[in-house]
């Protein structure tokens, strides 16, 4: 596994939420319009997703730096987690969403600005673990990626947010705006 420069991973998600705040200010017809041929989702039901997993991640940080249940003792990352880790990379159109992070059907504007909120407010009290998550030696499971130690999972957030912009800036680059 590759060495995971913490404070360089929390510095380019904050730069990832900057990001998703332009995406934030776009008109509706944009953030909620579809381009079928590049995803199902509108770019806010991938704004909502990124927002409650990455809530969820951060809380699993948080839970790994007490060491309380669900984190525990051993295990080690899925093939494809590994994968994940040493690419960087998340492969396209491979996966489905876990059923307690994916967006609603319909939601209000609003709806997705309380979700961002209560992600970012969620990042930035992760910064008072970054100095001790290096010697953390509890993992917590990922449905997909295996078991993983809170550096990794600050990796995933990461790697999970660029994944997921790169894909509403090509549903905008994709949508037929009348």
């Amino acid at each position: 596994m590759p060495d995971i420069d913490v404070p360089d991973e929390y510095r380019r998600i904050g730069d990832f939420y900057e990001d998703l705040a332009g995406v934030l200010a776009w008109p509706d017809e944009a953030l909620f319009g579809v381009a079928a041929d590049v995803s199902a989702w509108s770019p806010a039901h991938h704004v909502f997703h990124i927002a409650v997993s990455h809530g969820m991640m951060f809380k699993g940080i948080q839970l790994i730096s007490l060491e309380r249940s669900p984190a525990v003792v051993g295990g080690a990352p899925t093939r494809i987690g590994a994968f994940v880790l040493a690419q960087e990379v998340m492969p396209r159109g491979k996966g489905t969403a876990p059923e307690p992070v994916r967006p609603p059907e319909t939601f209000a504007r609003a709806d997705l600005d309380r979700a961002v909120a209560r992600s970012r407010e969620r990042y930035e009290k992760t910064a008072a673990l970054l100095p001790s998550l290096a010697g953390l030696t509890y993992r917590l499971e990922h449905p997909y990626f295996g078991y993983l130690t809170a550096i990794e999972w600050l990796r995933v957030v990461r790697i999970h947010g660029a994944h997921h912009l790169a894909i509403i800036r090509d549903i905008a680059a994709g949508q037929v705006i009348a």
